[in-house]
């Protein structure tokens, strides 16, 4: 937007009020031929026609440097067609996002509304009664990116509070809902409901409060069509190192375990009927080699298929994965296991192998105990538990905000291969979705930024 325009527009308007003009990657616009010839950043180029005289004199004064929006309607309604050609161009412009619209002056926004889909629209004018409206109670203040941004994800637009607009968030936290205090300027007011951020209180719906402010952000972010430049455009960039899949697990103590167990396996059908959640531990502890089949049968990766893709960094298991990154890992806590110690192990897919990261000690009956409270086990723990974790940033190059969402699906996948294995082994199994990060890094030394644990399955002898 061009600084000198707002600056000599200082003089026509003072008081803060709501503009319109363009996108800041909007580098000019000129007049050639009964059409603007828009150059926007990125040596990209548009064009804009305009038949009349009237919606031509409005878009210039919105492309050199913005106008109130009362001035942009008073000049519509004096068009001869009543403004119709340059409410389209208007909207032609919104469409491309090549629009803004803010609160403040030319030469000082306070408050700027950004685009964040093609389908976003700033109201006309402001509803009847706008003091009785109140921001979302999903809405958010992020302060992830160099200016605070206001965010709600049943917008389509971010608020950018400006260093000079810090002054009103005050203003913005009594707009919240059931807050006191002093009434905040009437424009603003006006602005935020026409920016679609103000809403009546329970507004949203009543099924809203199934959702808490962080998870309807997230599914913002990851389920909808423009949830990728949400995520984006909100957070900002990131540069994530990709670690690349995890090596194998060498070293001396490194357990080699047997692939499959010593018995024929039922019909699918069967198991998928048999299949049941059992929490208490077995009438015998899971032997080493029913063990070894659940983790190849989830978990083994599959060199074969890896090196008749020959794209190095793929990892491919029994169960499949989006990308075939291999974010998941797999860990298995022994508290009875026949012919396997007490411990806490890493398993290697692609070895068939467990390597011991700790013995029996407080923090493995911390985890154990930690997984029978969660299954609600009076004085007892299960025998043993796989821990899933997630690294991240193995899936941030490729599904930019989705990550956490991938690997929450690829639990899913694991949790019911998983119970199917268990299930034709005649073992005691039952998911759990939570952990415990304090006593997971405890085990493992990891930083939970880089890895993470996302899910416990207690695995348990057969029932009585």
């Amino acid at each position: 937007m061009d600084r000198q325009a707002r600056q000599d527009g200082e003089a026509r308007q003072e008081e803060p009020t709501c503009w319109v003009g363009p996108h800041p990657d909007v580098l000019a616009a000129e007049w050639i031929d009964g059409a603007f010839r828009i150059t926007l950043s990125g040596e990209l180029t548009a064009r804009l026609p305009a038949s009349q005289e009237a919606p031509r004199a409005a878009l210039a004064g919105l492309f050199a440097g913005g106008v109130t929006l009362d001035d942009w309607e008073a000049k519509l309604a004096a068009a001869p067609d009543g403004g119709e050609e340059a409410r389209q161009a208007l909207t032609r412009l919104a469409r491309g996002r090549l629009l803004v619209w803010w609160y403040g002056t030319p030469a000082r926004p306070l408050l700027v509304a950004e685009p964040l889909s093609r389908d976003y629209r700033f109201a006309a004018a402001a509803p009847a009664e706008p003091a009785a409206l109140r921001l979302s109670a999903k809405a958010l203040l992020s302060f992830a990116r160099d200016e605070p941004r206001l965010i709600d994800p049943l917008a389509e637009a971010q608020i950018v509070v400006t260093e000079a607009g810090r002054r009103l968030l005050p203003a913005l936290a009594a707009l919240a809902p059931g807050a006191e205090g002093a009434a905040p300027p009437a424009g603003l007011v006006a602005f935020l409901a026409r920016a679609g951020f103000l809403r009546p209180p329970g507004g949203e719906g009543p099924f809203a409060e199934a959702w808490s402010p962080a998870e309807w952000l997230y599914q913002r972010q990851t389920g909808t069509a423009s949830g990728p430049r949400f995520e984006a455009v909100t957070s900002g960039p990131r540069a994530v190192p990709d670690p690349g899949p995890r090596e194998r697990a060498e070293g001396v103590g490194r357990l080699a375990l047997p692939r499959t167990a010593d018995r024929p396996s039922a019909p699918f059908a069967e198991v998928v009927e048999r299949r049941r959640s059992r929490r208490e531990p077995g009438r015998r502890p899971p032997t080493v080699a029913e063990l070894g089949t659940l983790l190849w049968l989830v978990a083994g990766r599959r060199p074969d298929r890896e090196a008749a893709v020959g794209q190095p960094g793929l990892v491919f298991r029994n169960t499949p994965a989006g990308g075939a990154l291999g974010e998941l890992e797999f860990y298995l806590a022994v508290g009875r296991g026949e012919g396997l110690d007490r411990g806490f192990y890493l398993y290697d897919g692609l070895a068939h192998a467990l390597a011991p990261l700790c013995g029996d000690d407080a923090r493995l009956d911390a985890l154990l105990g930690d997984v029978g409270e969660r299954l609600l086990l009076r004085d007892a723990v299960p025998d043993c538990a796989v821990v899933l974790s997630s690294r991240p940033a193995r899936l941030a190059g490729k599904y930019r905000g989705g990550a956490f969402r991938l690997s929450l699906l690829h639990v899913g996948v694991a949790y019911e291969a998983l119970y199917l294995a268990a299930t034709d082994l005649g073992l005691s199994a039952c998911a759990n979705g939570f952990a415990d990060q304090a006593i997971f890094a405890g085990l493992t030394g990891l930083d939970p930024y880089e890895e993470f644990a996302i899910g416990q399955f207690a695995i348990s002898g057969p029932a009585e």
